[in-house]
């Protein structure tokens, strides 16, 4: 409904003009015999439009016009008179009247009429206040855009220009404004047939490209650029409008993207089982070398999570090595691995498992955290060796070199023993000969037999049998020279 306020100081004129609007149209009418009256009720009701006669005694209708417009209200307001005067008229549209109707004439005509300037002169309005409103919502849009945007006319220079461009070009709007596209936000494609403005006056309507753009520092920024053309209200090109979406991150996520692919190519075939997961603790890569080892496939494994990597060992979910490349539980590493290692952030350490007939399988594994181009951990890869064998070898090796330690002892007892006979015999004879030389020739072996007693002692307690410290052997032989009677 269209609520109207008729101001006339002729009662039986707004009683008869209420009464047919309000019968042939789909409006409500509230009436007052003076532009006093019509005021007061506009202080407390919202109408539509106003309907004045001019002539009324204390205030005529281009006084109550003028007292409406000079408020600030633009309410439709329509000039109802018996007078006709051009002079009349002309004052009531340059006060602000929307339009100026003389009575008279047949009734029916007349209200039908006047039912139709209200109509036209609301509906008027409301074009008028949902064109500012449509202006206000693309105004909004056009300064809080995510993307950086601009207006450029026909000869290259800047009109208008939202926050994020000012950011993405490190520019202030008032160095932007005025300037020329090409200096603002120059790129690869200014001074080129590829232009955007210069395809859009050549007649394409959309043009859309990547290009990278220089910032003022003379840093780069690489953005997908889209211009349409921008036209005035009777259709012709006066511009383009263009958007600016800074795919900095994109262009990072897709040499990252490069980079994994290669690196999951490479954990494919490699010889060790090797497995990848996330952040979250989902597996993003299984390489066909863990396949066989566990028997389960890739396509079975990659995306689980809830530590699904672990039942292939344990036969349970349960955190394992890779997992303390997040948490650094030393503690629970101890309790769960053995010759536990930590170089850096990479973790090495071995864990023995139960087989079917009481057998075990011992695997080494070494975990390390996976970072992304900036630094951030972004996973944990583990490879795993299955070193049963080589621990089975180590243990019959240690086992030799202890049945062997205890055969060099017995040895070395042997020969001891065998040693001090022969240097015991050799005594007893230099004490029972009394022929001198014979006792210096006794004597003499007697000495080359204690020397090779030191070696073999020196031999026996060194860790290396290939060789002996010949400063603490000399050492020792010249105590005992020096310990001889003379």
């Amino acid at each position: 409904m269209v609520h109207i306020l008729i101001a006339d100081d002729e009662p039986l004129i707004l009683d008869i003009t209420k009464t047919y609007l309000e019968k042939t149209s789909d409006f409500t009418v509230d009436t007052a015999e003076s532009a006093r009256e019509a005021l007061e009720k506009m202080q407390t009701t919202t109408y539509d439009a106003i309907v004045s006669d001019y002539q009324m005694p204390e205030m005529d209708g281009i006084e109550f016009l003028k007292t409406v417009r000079g408020s600030g209200s633009d309410i439709p307001f329509v000039i109802f008179t018996g007078r006709g005067r051009e002079d009349v008229v002309i004052e009531a549209l340059n006060a602000g009247a929307d339009f100026y109707l003389q009575k008279g004439g047949q009734p029916k005509a007349q209200f039908a009429e006047l039912s139709h300037k209200i109509r036209q002169a609301v509906s008027s309005k409301q074009a008028k206040e949902a064109l500012i409103g449509a202006h206000a919502e693309l105004d909004q849009i056009f300064s809080t855009a995510a993307d950086g945007m601009r207006v450029v006319d026909r000869d290259y220079n800047v009109l208008r220009v939202n926050n994020t461009l000012l950011d993405l070009a490190g520019i202030s709007e008032d160095e932007a404004l005025g300037m020329k596209c090409y200096e603002a936000f120059p790129g690869s494609r200014c001074h080129t047939d590829g232009c955007p403005l210069t395809r859009i006056l050549g007649g394409e309507e959309r043009v859309e490209g990547e290009v990278d753009k220089e910032r003022r520092d003379g840093s780069r920024v690489p953005c997908i650029v889209t211009a349409t053309a921008f036209r005035n209200p009777d259709g012709e090109v006066i511009g383009i409008v263009e958007d600016f979406k800074d795919i900095t991150e994109l262009k990072q996520a897709e040499e990252d993207l490069k980079k994994h692919r290669k690196m999951l190519d490479i954990i494919e075939f490699l010889p060790d089982a090797t497995f990848v997961i996330d952040r979250d603790g989902q597996v993003i890569a299984w390489n066909r070398a863990m396949e066989e080892m566990t028997g389960v496939k890739a396509e079975d494994m990659i995306g689980k999570g809830d530590y699904e990597y672990g039942v292939p060992f344990y036969g349970e979910r349960r955190p394992i090595l890779i997992d303390l490349v997040f948490s650094g539980e030393d503690e629970l590493m101890q309790k769960q691995y053995s010759n536990v290692q930590r170089n850096g952030d990479i973790l090495i350490a071995d864990t023995t498992l139960p087989r079917p007939l009481g057998k075990t399988e011992v695997l080494m594994g070494t975990a390390s955290p996976l970072y992304d181009s900036s630094g951030r951990v972004v996973g944990a890869i583990e490879s795993i060796r299955d070193i049963t064998d080589r621990k089975r070898m180590e243990g019959e090796i240690a086992q030799s070199l202890k049945e062997k330690e205890v055969l060099l002892k017995e040895i070395h007892h042997r020969v001891k023993n065998n040693i001090q006979v022969i240097s015991s015999l050799l005594n007893l004879q230099v004490k029972q000969t009394t022929d001198p030389s014979m006792k210096e020739i006794f004597r003499e072996v007697q000495n080359k037999v204690k020397g090779i007693a030191l070696i073999h002692e020196k031999l026996y307690r060194s860790e290396n049998l290939s060789e002996i410290n010949y400063g603490d052997y000399l050492n020792d032989i010249s105590a005992y020279i020096l310990s001889l009677p003379v």
